[in-house]
Formats: structure tokens, sequence, C-alpha cells
């Protein structure tokens, strides 16, 4: 064959193909299942079973010291419980009462973090693992978390993401490497991961996130738009929770906007509101039984029973089955290794800083201010130990951080800090 003949039929081969793929319309891309697929069978057929008012208590959610909150979980008018803090002990009672007296499963979540609940083991905070800067370490705090959370009862712990513009205690930007590892590790361990949209900005990092696993998307309810732009997000699949806080207007708007669930204080008279929403037609019936189908479907995703009183049949010729709390105290091998990968997270995320005339500390350069670096953002700024007399505390900024170490080196006296290997740097005394 000639170079002449196959250079043409080359040419054709190539305008063959090009008029095929100009004809063929592309592939759509593959729909986003729910972050939580395999729950949704069993999920349905309970929520198809449960009467209207049992469906529309699952979409409300209360804080633990809302007026008459024990009677409206009881009801069934309440089907979600943001715990707040006091005792692990005292934590666990009021979850073991929640579900032995409600006719449906009900979740519980902390905004405060499990660190709320006294008892619970020492975890990662925010600041820690942004300046650690190792998703590898973030993954293994979220799946820790996750795993503690569920222990003690526990399905949405909390992680302190909020999706606001240009700031994150996770990194330079929200969304970003160590908040999506966080998620996958809270997916992992099979809690409710959750993020704070404030605002349209954070959409984008909403879309980040939701790739990575994220199950709730925490919104305004006086933003019905914002509310329908996450609810409508095609990579989104997760729960939309919008707050109404102490007022009641707005609940309605939230959940014909899209959300799932609305968060609120005075969970008596919102739940009055939606019923009738409901017999007035303003909120459909199906809307309900939906958002409800979802609701149910994440609280089987995490392990919960979602008819925790039905009989427990006993063995044939046996005694009658007793049904047995599975919330408990965080086992002691959890605790440890809680523990130690808090204080690996911790070293990780001690940092060298920088003065005008290089690092730190000032030897030979006469008096200097002495500081002392808390990784922890809940400590006091203004205790006082024997060690640190006269020493300042400032909590750690991420953005003065310029290197990794092992040691904190801050400007002080002959010998600079020496940290105790959980976070805090003290002054070596002369």
């Amino acid at each position: 064959m000639s170079l002449i003949l196959k250079a043409t039929l080359a040419v054709s081969l190539a305008a063959t193909a090009v008029w095929t793929a100009s004809r063929v319309p592309p592939t759509p891309p593959p729909p986003v299942p729910e972050a939580w697929a395999e729950a949704v069978p069993p999920a349905r057929a309970v929520a198809d079973t449960l009467s209207l008012d049992l469906a529309l208590g699952q979409l409300v959610a209360a804080p633990a010291d809302a007026p008459g909150l024990d009677a409206l979980v009881a009801a069934g008018r309440v089907g979600r419980v943001e715990a707040g803090g006091g005792s692990l002990e005292a934590h666990l009672t009021r979850v073991r009462a929640w579900h032995a007296a409600s006719p449906v499963a009900v979740a519980v979540g902390t905004d405060a973090g499990l660190e709320a609940i006294g008892g619970a083991p020492p975890l990662a905070a925010p600041t820690q693992l942004g300046a650690a800067g190792r998703p590898d370490l973030a993954f293994m705090a979220g799946k820790a978390l996750a795993e503690t959370s569920l222990e003690i009862g526990v399905q949405s712990p909390g992680a302190s993401i909020v999706l606001a513009a240009g700031a994150s205690p996770y990194g330079a930007a929200p969304g970003g490497a160590v908040e999506r590892a966080l998620v996958r590790g809270l997916r992992a361990g099979r809690a409710l991961s959750s993020a704070v949209v404030p605002d349209a900005s954070a959409i984008e990092a909403l879309d980040a996130l939701a790739e990575a696993g994220l199950m709730e998307a925490r919104v305004a309810a006086s933003r019905p738009d914002l509310v329908r732009a996450v609810a409508g997000r095609p990579a989104f699949t997760g729960l939309v929770v919008a707050d109404v806080g102490s007022e009641t207007r707005g609940a309605v708007e939230a959940l014909r906007a899209g959300a799932d669930v609305v968060a609120t204080r005075a969970p008596g008279p919102v739940y009055d509101s939606l019923a009738a929403a409901v017999r007035s037609g303003r909120l459909s019936r199906g809307a309900v039984r939906e958002a409800a189908r979802r609701v149910l479907a994440a609280k089987a995703w995490t392990g919960l029973d979602l008819i925790p009183n039905r009989p427990v049949e006993a063995a044939e010729g046996g005694t009658p089955a007793v049904r047995i709390s599975p919330f408990r105290a965080p086992s002691a091998a959890l605790v440890r290794r809680a523990d130690l990968l808090a204080r690996e997270i911790a070293r990780r995320s001690v940092t060298v800083l920088q003065g005008d005339s290089g690092p730190l500390p000032l030897v030979g350069a006469g008096p200097a201010e002495v500081f002392s670096i808390l990784l922890d953002p809940g400590a006091d700024p203004d205790r006082s130990q024997p060690e640190t007399q006269g020493v300042q505390n400032l909590p750690l900024e991420p953005g003065r951080a310029v290197g990794k170490a092992d040691a904190a080196i801050v400007p002080g006296q002959p010998g600079g800090m020496r940290t105790d290997g959980v976070g805090c740097a003290h002054q070596d005394q002369e």
C-alpha cells in the first residue's frame, strides 16, 4: 500500500471518528447515591407504617434542656435531641430513658462536642488538626470520634466544621484536605458528620465535603433561599437541618424549601405549627413522609434500632428475653486509643515560630517577652502554674506557624521552652 493511500485512509478514519463522536450524545454522569443507601429499604418499611403524627415528630430536633422535652420524646413529637453538658453518667441515663420511652428511635447530637460531656475521652481540637496539617491523622481522629460518640449514644457528634468563607480552624480555607479526611473518618466510623453553611459563599466548600461523604448540613431557617440551594445541590445527598432557634416562625417554610429536620428550642409549639400546616395543606403529607424516610435511613445507618421497644422474642421454652441498652461508657481500650491519638496530633501540631532575626529563642539578646503556647483552645489563658509564673499564655494561631517540630521554640530566657507532649509549652527554669 502506497504512502498516499495510507495517509488518505488515516484521514478518513479520523473524520469518521469525529463525526461519530459528534452524533453520539454524551453519557450523563451517574446519579450520586444517598449517603446511607443501604439503610433506605428498612427505613422506608418503618416510615410507611408510622402514623402521620409520628412521622412528623421525626422532623423535629430540640436541645436537652428544652421545655417539656422528655414528654415530647415519649409522645414521638421529637425525633432528635441535642445533648448538653453534664456528667457522662447523667448523659447515659437520659439517653437510655429517651430510647425506652420513645415509640421511634431517637437520634442524639451535640453541637458543643463530646468534651462537653464529662468523662468522654480526650479528642483532638480543630486547631490542633489544622496546625498538624496531616489528613491521615484527621481521618483517624474522625473515626475515633465516631466510635466514641456511638458508644455513648451520640449519632451526630459535631466536629466544629463551619464553612465560613476564608476561615477554618482546620486549614487555610473551608473544605480543605484535613476537613475532607475528618469527614471520611466520621463516615468510616458510621457517625453522622455535619457542617454549618452560613451563606451562599460556602456552597463550593459544601460540595467538596459532600464528595467526602458529609451527612448533614445545618442552615438557618431564616434563609429559605439558602435551604433550597443546599437541598438542591446534586453532590449533597445528606440531611438538611434548618435551625429556627427560639422562634416558631420559619419551620414550615424551611421544610417546604427542602429541609429534612427543623432544630428548635421550642419543640412543642413548633410541632403544633407543623401539624396545623399539614392539616391546612400548606405542608404536603408526601413531603413529611419522604423527609421521615430520609431521617430514619440516617438513624438506621448509624446502627440505631428504629423501633427500640418492640418485644424481644425468647427462645422456645426459655425465659422472657430482656432488652439491654447498647449505650455505655467508652471501653478502656477505646479510651486508650483516643488518648494516644490525641497526644500524637498534639505533638505534630507544635510549631516553630519565626522572629524578626530568625527562629526563636533569642539567645543573648537581652530580656524578651516569654510565651507559652497552648494548643488547646479551651484552656484558661489566665491560669498560673509554678513552672509558668509570669508567663503569658496565648492560643496557637496557625497563621504564625512556619514549620513543624517536636518541641516549641518561643522567645524567652536562655534554654527557651520545652513541651509536655500534650500541647503545652513550659518555661525551663534556671
